[in-house]
């Protein structure tokens, strides 16, 4: 278990992660990473959080719900002519998602949501499903795979040190080619807009939303393009965010060293204790008089707070109050990259010949590093460390 008194950094990590800006992509609309303020309604019921990629897949591709069949609806296969109905172009595209029509006129399925999109949205998400199977296998070529470490002004030493850690621990491995397939990793010097990622299949590096800086996340996510990297981010971020795949231990590990050490945590054991391991929890707590909380112990989950607003309050009560949150389990940029490199080598093995980001991503969720992506199924899986950082803030005056 490790001790430490990093406010000021806690404060700047929730800082740098905040709602998504900026003009809205295709990608963005499509699998829900930004926020819009577009309405959709089922059966005429309003609905509220849904995303396109939710019931098609992540690649357009459809999927199996139960009994129901969900077509595909990437580009190339909309533009076709399909059994009893007309191929689709952009005006009927547009028409089938506002008012629930297919191209052939007949009404869609009731359980097809109706979006009130604006021209613009319509046209970049049609444009999007259009070349989404390019995207798909951005980055892939016959021989080779292209991984970026992403570096900006201020990191561009760090990226490059971690990309050639990279290349030593994918030559421990064999240098292998998997699938026909080597791993390219580079280093890649970008500001969110400049385009230089276009080549790039997925984006590795250190924690994301600090190393890689909050617009450039928020610009490699809106693009589709996954990262893969250590973090742990509340759990807002985990819709905002569905490409990046965690690497470190989440809210059920916390909460069950929270439950096994309370009684260890506390310096006065007749100091009443309370409790957060949700959001909720949280609100319950700051909600309640300054007094009630003097001569009180705060065991409060990293996962609980959602906002620096949150985190400065706990710093302000008159508690003890105890944040825990998961430690980083790499105890050098080497440890990393090994895990890094076993993650490409497993992950394209596992993807098949027939390689597309969504593939990769399906396959690094299956895939046993010890650890899982939140986004890939819910809930946590097996961590490969139990490390927490315990971060003591003491109320005024003490």
């Amino acid at each position: 278990m490790r001790h430490c008194l990093r406010l000021v950094g806690l404060l700047g990590l929730l800082a740098s992660n905040g709602p998504a800006t900026g003009e809205e992509t295709g990608s963005a609309i499509f699998r829900g990473t930004q926020a819009s303020d577009r309405a959709a309604t089922i059966a005429g019921v309003p609905q509220a959080g849904l995303r396109c990629s939710g019931c098609h897949g992540r690649d357009a591709s459809g999927t199996v719900a139960g009994s129901a069949t969900i077509p595909p609806v990437d580009g190339r296969r909309l533009r076709e002519p399909a059994l009893a109905r007309p191929a689709y172009d952009a005006a009927l595209f547009a028409r089938a998602l506002r008012d629930g029509l297919r191209s052939n006129g007949r009404p869609l399925a009731l359980a097809m949501p109706r979006y009130a999109f604006d021209d613009a949205q319509l046209d970049v998400l049609w444009r999007f499903l259009s070349q989404i199977e390019t995207d798909e296998r951005r980055g892939v070529e016959a021989g080779r795979v292209r991984f970026a470490v992403a570096a900006r002004p201020g990191n561009r030493e760090e990226a490059e040190a971690l990309r050639l850690s990279l290349e030593r621990a994918w030559g421990a491995l064999g240098s292998p080619d998997v699938n026909g397939r080597r791993a390219e990793f580079v280093s890649i010097l970008a500001d969110p807009s400049s385009g230089a990622f276009d080549d790039v299949f997925a984006v590795l590096g250190s924690e994301p939303g600090t190393a890689f800086g909050t617009e450039l996340l928020d610009a490699l996510v809106a693009q589709g393009i996954p990262v893969v990297g250590p973090a742990h981010l509340p759990s807002r971020d985990r819709e905002r965010l569905p490409d990046v795949v965690w690497l470190t231990p989440g809210e059920s590990a916390v909460a069950d060293f929270i439950s096994r050490n309370a009684d260890a945590l506390r310096e006065g054991g007749d100091r009443a204790e309370r409790r957060a391991a949700s959001a909720r929890d949280l609100a319950a707590i700051l909600a309640l008089p300054q007094a009630d909380l003097a001569d009180t112990s705060l065991i409060v989950s990293i996962f609980a707070v959602e906002t620096p607003s949150d985190l400065q309050r706990l710093a302000e009560a008159p508690a003890e109050t105890l944040l825990v949150r998961p430690a980083s389990p790499f105890t050098s940029r080497d440890d990393l990259a090994d895990l890094l490199a076993r993650i490409v080598r497993d992950g394209l093995a596992e993807s098949g010949r027939d390689l597309t980001r969504t593939r990769f991503l399906k396959a690094v969720a299956r895939a046993t590093f010890g650890m899982r992506s939140p986004s890939a199924g819910g809930g946590d899986g097996p961590t490969s460390s139990t490390d927490v950082d315990v971060i003591r803030l003491r109320p005024a005056g003490r």
